[in-house]
């Protein structure tokens, strides 16, 4: 039964991993192909200041651009965010699922387990009784004792006390058996 849930644990954290690494592939690789806006640098300022007719035009490209820039950062860590509980809760609810379905297995298992020991507990009880009647028929157990044969016990219990009175001193086993009967 150990090992049935030694297989079974590790066949669960082998799901979940799996399931975790396809659904956080899913999350971070299709949007690593969006396009970023790059960050204002130096350089970029000094080329949009260059490129526009009015110190104005220039200074709302810049203030556009990294307006741009921010408000994709803001995006990219709402979607991560985002996919990061969906991932958590998509794994949690295969956990869950798996560990019914193993707990559901095992009771079963059980079940079978203990159907299997009663059936043969009472095939053996059918053997054994089946040979304590065939003992019974053979040596006609159920039959009274004849009057003859009692006669016989009683005489050779008899015989057996007379020959053991004198080396044990007392009136004998058979006697003694029937006093502590009485």
């Amino acid at each position: 039964m150990f090992q049935l849930f030694k297989i079974a644990r590790t066949l669960l954290l082998s799901i979940a991993l799996f399931v975790s690494s396809i659904l956080f592939s899913a999350a971070f690789m299709s949007h690593s192909m969006t396009a970023f806006a790059e960050p204002v640098t130096p350089e970029a300022a000094a080329y949009e200041i260059d490129n526009a007719n009015s110190p104005e035009e220039a200074a709302r490209t810049i203030k556009n651009k990294a307006q741009d820039y921010k408000q994709e950062l803001d995006e990219d860590t709402h979607y991560t965010a985002k996919a990061a509980k969906k991932v958590a809760s998509a794994t949690k609810d295969k956990l869950d699922q798996s560990a019914d379905t193993i707990g559901e297995k095992t009771r079963q298992a059980s079940d079978r387990a203990a159907d299997a020991s009663d059936k043969l507990t009472e095939r053996s009880e059918n053997k054994l009784k089946g040979i304590a009647d065939n003992v019974r028929e053979k040596l006609n157990l159920d039959e009274p004792i004849p009057q003859s044969t009692r006669e016989f016990l009683g005489d050779a219990e008899e015989k057996v006390d007379e020959a053991v009175r004198p080396v044990t001193g007392n009136s004998g086993y058979f006697k003694a058996q029937k006093a502590d009967r009485n």
